[in-house]
């Protein structure tokens, strides 16, 4: 994924456009003498298998056990299609035929593939190449294994390296290191595999690790080898499939001398590129200490501001320089452990909000207050820097089933930005279980159920906000002191620190959490207790540098910086995306776990179970990828429009009418097969709170903004469509009962479930013929207090929104990318 995202510049109006002709063509073969190709892979064949046997007989006379099969190495020529699946036999259930282990493109479009075929099944490959040569077996006047054997440029010996899926600078040397090891699980029982594997890694002396991670047809576990070690493993196992670097358990880096910490950010700092891109991540917390020599390239002491004057800026509790070290790199642990450059192109603002130890305590009821003036402060040096502010710090007290408090208020009235006409990005940690239960947490050994009765903590309830809740993969422990320790949660699955809204009242307040990410994970213990483990946690920046130059961190507060992280890349790659359009990115591009979907029992076919999941785990993982980048075969498209909900009367005024720039012919092209269609629509509401004004559904809200698609039986008459949005849309006011019109329960969350709160995303999977007549989209308004305050002038105000929308199919064979960035250099014609 490496082609921009595509923004449609004025797509609200009435201008006209011209369908441009496009879709990829499928790769050719190459041309080839069929005699000489046929003898020439032959040839190629025969020298691997026999240079596999010399090696073999150089081993058997060392006395050196030698695995039966051969990995090889299979090659297609620059620029054309290797057809790769002709690789594998899977007709016998008895015998083990040829496995394709792995398959990749490089940078000059050749594709390579990894083939492991079983002592004894090499005649039936050396057989394909041989039926293409003999002309008595043509069928309809073509060689037999045309395509498989035409697609082959080169057959030689795979080698260890060839199984390394990360930058080759990170294989291993003399020095052994963590990494994953991927095995071939497939008709056996993965049991026996790994066990057979980790007897000749003891042998080897290679350690391994007890946890293990399942997946179809493969198994996953974790050693700590050198590169001779790894050479001797590739010499006796018939099942390696992969090899990966693992991510050194954090454990590594926190339980390193002081002099060995210093010397790995020495090493980190040699590598930083810094490109400041007019992006700062405002951290509202209780100070940042700059002086950690990661963060002095960053974080000025002109780029800290306290609410107080006479605070300190400094952080004297450690946890905003516990935040600082994960929203500036992401994933510091990942950056120490890369031999790459590591580029750095956004900077730190520290808010200060919390008191230091010698001042008495912020009065709960001025936090919002508290918030607002230290952001005013913070943005008087931002001046016209992009900012992205990250609040991980929540009250101590669970939200009242979701309804808003006045802190949570004054958030959504920053983001909003009525007084100063500056919208704001507010990111909000949805609070962790250990807040509401005992120090001991000891009631956590009920996990999940209890993290679905702890309640997400004020001001995460905020609507403008994007509320950040934790997952977690962290599942490896090393500390053999821990053997008898299992991980409370999963390797995918809700984080224990993680609280959710299932308590709320689901009818009047939004879905929260929005999205998760890593927020570590917990021990369970032999006796049946709680306990923390430092391989479970994030690394990070420690605020006592002096002392250690690295500090563990997890829970909500962890995965809000990583958001913020996430956020701040975002925005420096698309600089005029407003701070609705950075949040709807980063909603549309989340996706559930397996492991969360799973673990919740989900069944993804019924709109309650699903609207069960927002609750607790909201979109999912976010993929920075997705929510930055297009590809031939992912397109995203954005609108940035202002539209006007009411009118003077209190009516409703205005819709919304898309006509898509679409890839029709592609997605004809693509016939049966399935493509996505997501859509995601973010705006920010003036919030009143009160609770008078939370009785009714719209009315904490200024207005509300829905979004539909047509259906691809209104494709022929389209002002069926808007006559059906009119009818149905605009002239309703409260929207409790689910709507069945149009697309219907072809909607993947469907309007029931996805219409709550301000940002909003769903999507269908259809045909590709079928999707190719759904490029109409409407957004229109609903109720609010806009619409009913004449005396305060509100019904003719303006509201903002994005709209996103994107594509996304499996095949890489059509090009659904290209057609549409052709179409968008020229007027788009919109009908409204």
């Amino acid at each position: 994924m490496d082609k921009p995202i595509l923004f449609l510049n004025d797509a609200a109006q009435s201008e006209s456009f011209t369908t441009t002709q496009g879709g990829g063509n499928k790769a050719k073969l190459p041309d080839r003498d069929r005699i000489a190709h046929a003898a020439s892979l032959t040839n190629k064949f025969k020298n691997a298998w026999s240079a596999l046997g010399e090696q073999r007989q150089q081993r058997k006379a060392l006395s050196l056990p030698c695995r039966d099969g051969c990995y090889l190495e299979v090659i297609g020529q620059a620029g054309y299609e290797l057809t790769a699946n002709s690789l594998e036999d899977r007709r016998s259930k008895k015998v083990l035929g040829a496995r394709l282990i792995s398959v990749s493109t490089d940078d000059n479009h050749e594709t390579r593939a990894i083939v492991y075929i079983p002592s004894g099944q090499e005649n039936k490959f050396f057989k394909k190449i041989q039926d293409y040569a003999n002309s008595n077996k043509d069928k309809k006047n073509k060689p037999q294994n045309k395509k498989f054997i035409e697609s082959i440029e080169d057959i030689k010996l795979a080698l260890l390296e060839d199984l390394w899926q990360d930058p080759i600078s990170d294989f291993p040397q003399e020095i052994p290191i963590w990494c994953e090891l991927w095995l071939r699980t497939e008709n056996t029982k993965a049991d026996g595999i790994v066990l057979k594997t980790k007897k000749i890694c003891e042998t080897i002396g290679i350690e391994t690790n007890p946890e293990r991670l399942d997946f179809p047809e493969r198994s996953v576990i974790v050693i700590r080898a050198n590169q001779k070690q790894l050479q001797e493993l590739f010499a006796q196992s018939d099942n390696l499939a992969e090899l990966r670097l693992a991510k050194e358990p954090v454990s590594f880096w926190s339980s390193l001398y002081p002099y060995e910490q210093t010397e790995a950010v020495d090493n980190l700092l040699s590598r930083i590129e810094y490109e400041d891109r007019g992006v700062s991540i405002c951290i509202l917390d209780g100070g940042i200490n700059n002086g950690h020599r990661l963060l002095v390239p960053f974080c000025s002491d002109d780029e800290k501001e306290t609410y107080n004057p006479h605070w300190s800026p400094n952080d004297q509790e450690g946890h905003g320089t516990q935040m600082a070290g994960i929203a500036v790199f992401g994933d510091l642990q990942k950056a120490l452990e890369s031999n790459d450059t590591i580029v750095v192109n956004h900077r730190l603002f520290s808010g200060k909000i919390l008191p230091p130890p010698n001042f008495p305590e912020n009065d709960p009821i001025l936090y919002g207050f508290i918030t607002a003036q230290t952001i005013s402060n913070c943005e008087i040096k931002l001046k016209n820097r992009l900012s992205i502010f990250s609040l991980a710090t929540t009250s101590k007290y669970e939200t009242d089933k979701g309804r808003p408090s006045s802190w949570s208020a004054e958030i959504d009235k920053l983001a909003f930005g009525e007084d100063d006409e500056s919208q704001r990005l507010i990111l909000i940690s949805a609070g962790n279980s250990s807040n509401l239960i005992s120090k001991e947490r000891m009631e956590l050994i009920n996990y999940p159920e209890i993290n679905l009765n702890l309640s997400i903590q004020s001001p995460a309830q905020a609507w403008n906000a994007l509320t950040i809740g934790a997952y977690t993969e962290k599942v490896i422990i090393t500390d053999t002191k821990l053997q008898e320790y299992t991980p409370l949660a999963q390797h995918g699955e809700l984080s224990p620190h993680s609280t959710t809204s299932l308590t709320w009242e689901t009818k009047r307040w939004p879905n929260k959490p929005d999205v998760v990410l890593e927020g570590g994970n917990l021990l369970r213990t032999p006796e049946g207790t709680v306990d923390g483990c430092d391989d479970l946690c994030v690394l990070t920046t420690s605020p006592r540098p002096i002392g250690k130059q690295f500090e563990l961190f997890d829970a909500t507060s962890a995965a809000t910086a990583k958001a913020a992280w996430i956020a701040a890349q975002i925005q420096s790659l698309l600089p005029n995306a407003w701070p609705e359009t950075i949040r709807a990115l980063m909603v549309h591009s989340a996706e559930w776990t397996p492991q969360l979907i799973n673990q919740f029992g989900i069944d993804l076919k019924k709109k309650g179970d699903i609207g069960y999941l927002l609750r607790i785990a909201g979109y999912g993982v976010p993929d920075l990828k997705k929510a930055s980048e297009c590809a031939v075969n992912h397109l995203t498209l954005i609108a940035q429009e202002t539209i006007q909900p009411f009118e003077e009367d209190g009516g409703t005024n205005e819709m919304h009418f898309y006509e898509l720039p679409w890839p029709k012919d592609a997605l004809q092209d693509l016939g049966d097969q399935k493509v996505t269609l997501k859509i995601t629509l973010s705006y920010f509401i003036e919030p009143s709170p009160g609770e008078l004004q939370t009785q009714g559904r719209y009315t904490y809200a200024s207005h509300g903004l829905r979004f539909d698609l047509n259906s691809p039986e209104e494709a022929n008459n389209i002002d069926s469509f808007r006559k059906r949005l009119n009818e149905e849309a605009r002239k309703k006011e409260i929207e409790d009962k689910p709507e069945y019109i149009g697309l219907g329960n072809r909607w993947k969350i469907g309007p029931t479930y996805r219409n709550k709160g301000t940002v909003q995303s769903d999507s269908i999977t259809l045909s590709g013929i079928e999707i190719a007549d759904c490029y109409y989209i409407a957004v229109y308004p609903v109720g609010g207090w806009w619409k009913t305050r004449k005396s305060e002038n509100c019904s003719e105000k303006q509201a903002r929104y994005s709209l996103i929308v994107s594509l996304h199919t499996e095949s890489e064979d059509v090009d659904i990318y290209t057609p549409v960035a052709n179409m968008v250099k020229i007027p788009i014609n919109v009908k409204l």
